[in-house]
């Protein structure tokens, strides 16, 4: 009787315990199921009510003797692009926040704008971010020449200058620097990883297969250091945009190049009293003897509020749009190229953007295209068949080629469709070249994983191009007449598209880099401007006085960008994208671009940043 006791209090105490576990269980899941539901729900309610706010957007009214208040630390992008749903911390940090993305040509036409407004009286940049490229700095510093000529002041000010930001400042009449401040002017280098001694430690074998002794964008994976050819390209248009850039500070600073590099080269502006001494600078003073000294400017005393109006608020102020039948389309190709169809809003898929330039080439308002690129190439597939359907564009109305950052190799495959090409001094462009590559991970996966690979194949080669085992001689023939009658497909288009013969153009290809200095001697580019300048350029052809811009991609719905954003992949990048330094980030991005990719690929040999 006693042990029937003494097991019925052991099972019951069991049981309790068990729908204890279960309880508890089941309490966790409930409340981040409902945790996560409400969160999404959120999300959903505020993108709702950000979408309606956009909608009901009054007008923002610009008082009397105001000042133009530009920081640059909201991101300046090519193409229109709003997603309340950005799960990155930066993301999440702005949300709710107006919207921190302007577009280049909204900055320029509203910098314009300022020039004849009769209640903007001067321009005051505040570096105190800057989320601005060099070819986009280019053409924001050029309008602010344009500005200037109102005779209208322009004051600058900054903690720190970089060696960019400070090439922007020097469009201002004054330039001023906070005491204890610094400016980084030592001159500008390109240095690029490789990854040789890793693969060979790892077992990992890269096939490779190009054409054109330039062509580097492999070379990481085989060399430890860049080849001769490659540095020759390398130093040619870095050594352009860095003469470019002191061309521009010597300007407007009038000071001699000479003495600009030799200023670099012994790190002489290592203070600020050295910025001052050698008239990189006006002045040193803080914020508040920044906004007295312009409150003086407007004849404002020291109780008034300076009357600062930001960029983005400036923007709402609304240009009335032109009343007119006649549109100019703007399609913008921004990001890598790859097949398909994809939902990344950062690479150029060709059934998105075929789709696009159709839809403009069909409507009878649209009087002529611009093609926006910023791309450092891809799939050369990919490129030719966006390169086909803006042959047929360019049939029926004029077609304009607008490069910002980068527009090389599968860039420049699709820009040689134009009419007429316009870049920046800085422009990353030509890498007229192709190349594959494959992966042999036999050796890594035998020996030092321990995994080893077995099936059956009906014929002889189809497990070509597998991971799983090295290239025969026979494919790899194969694979370079692949590579030989692609390079000589991309010659052909640009010889065509440029008025040039293929010898002359294979005599500046072979997948050279060149600098927007550099091509447009050798006929790759007809002239230097930016994306206003193509739209002159359209409004000439197509012989129209007044007009609309019509731009390409259109903006997502709430729904679309919802979605996408709640894509796995999506949400995992935004998290990575938050934690990986920027450095690492962008050669993962390329390697797994590289790696993913099955074909032959006309692609850029690395990312370029100044700063």
């Amino acid at each position: 009787m006693r042990y029937s006791i003494k097991n019925y209090l052991c099972a019951y105490q069991h049981k309790k315990q068990t729908i204890m576990k279960t309880f508890f269980k089941v309490l966790i899941a409930s409340t981040l199921g409902t945790s996560i539901t409400l969160l999404l729900l959120f999300f959903i309610l505020m993108g709702i009510a950000g979408s309606m706010s956009v909608n009901k957007e009054k007008p923002t009214v610009v008082k009397d003797t105001s000042i133009l208040y530009l920081t640059f630390d909201k991101k300046i992008t090519d193409k229109p692009v709003t997603n309340p749903f950005d799960f990155s911390l930066t993301g999440l940090y702005n949300f709710g926040k107006e919207n921190n993305k302007i577009t280049l040509r909204k900055y320029i036409e509203y910098i314009r704008k300022a020039k004849t407004d009769p209640k903007i009286k001067g321009i005051y940049i505040d570096f105190k971010g800057f989320n601005v490229s060099l070819s986009k700095a280019e053409e924001i510093r050029n309008e602010l020449l344009n500005f200037k000529k109102s005779g209208k002041f322009i004051i600058a000010h900054s903690d720190l200058y970089t060696q960019l930001q400070y090439y922007l400042a020097t469009v201002a009449d004054k330039i001023y620097l906070t005491p204890e401040g610094a400016i980084l002017f030592q001159g500008i280098n390109a240095q690029i990883m490789f990854y040789k001694q890793l693969l060979e430690k790892l077992n990992i074998k890269p096939e490779v297969i190009r054409h054109g002794k330039f062509k580097s964008a492999v070379e990481p994976f085989i060399l430890d250091s860049m080849s001769n050819a490659n540095y020759l390209q390398t130093k040619t248009y870095v050594s352009s945009i860095w003469n470019h850039l002191l061309e521009g500070i010597s300007a407007t600073r009038n000071i001699p190049i000479d003495t600009l590099n030799k200023y670099a080269d012994n790190l002489t502006i290592d203070s600020d009293s050295a910025a001052l001494k050698y008239h990189f600078v006006d002045g040193l003073k803080y914020e508040d003897q920044i906004e007295a000294e312009l409150k003086e400017m407007l004849g404002k005393s020291k109780e008034d509020k300076l009357p600062l109006i930001s960029m983005s608020k400036y923007v709402k102020t609304h240009i009335k749009p032109k009343v007119t039948k006649n549109k100019i389309a703007i399609i913008y190709a921004t990001g890598e190229i790859d097949m398909g169809n994809g939902a990344d809003d950062n690479k150029i898929y060709p059934e998105r953007l075929v789709k696009m330039i159709r839809k403009a080439r069909k409507n009878k308002k649209v009087k002529a295209i611009i093609l926006r690129v910023n791309s450092p190439g891809g799939s050369a597939l990919a490129s030719e068949i966006i390169w086909r359907e803006l042959m047929l564009a360019k049939k029926e109305k004029p077609l304009i080629i607008s490069m910002g950052d980068v527009a090389a190799s599968g860039g420049y495959y699709i820009s040689s469709a134009g009419d007429y090409i316009i870049a920046n001094p800085t422009t990353i462009t030509g890498s007229i070249g192709v190349f594959g590559l494959l992966w042999n991970a036999k050796d890594f996966l035998n020996n030092k994983v321990g995994i080893n690979i077995n099936g059956y194949k009906t014929n002889k080669y189809a497990d070509l191009g597998s991971m799983y085992r090295p290239i025969t001689k026979y494919e790899k023939e194969k694979m370079q007449n692949l590579v030989e009658k692609t390079y000589h497909t991309f010659l052909s288009h640009v010889a065509s598209g440029r008025g040039m013969t293929i010898a002359e153009v294979d005599s500046i290809g072979q997948g050279r880099v060149w600098s927007g200095i550099n091509a447009k001697p050798i006929k790759l580019i007809d002239k230097f401007g930016g994306l206003d300048d193509a739209i002159k350029e359209a409004a000439k052809r197509a012989k129209i006085k007044d007009y609309r811009i019509d731009e390409y991609p259109k903006q997502k719905t709430f729904t679309q960008m919802l979605m996408e954003s709640l894509n796995k992949d999506n949400f995992v990048k935004s998290f990575i994208n938050s934690y990986l330094p920027q450095p690492l980030m962008k050669q993962a991005q390329i390697i797994n671009f590289i790696k993913s990719h099955q074909g032959v690929m006309a692609l850029m040999p690395y990312q370029i940043t100044i700063e």
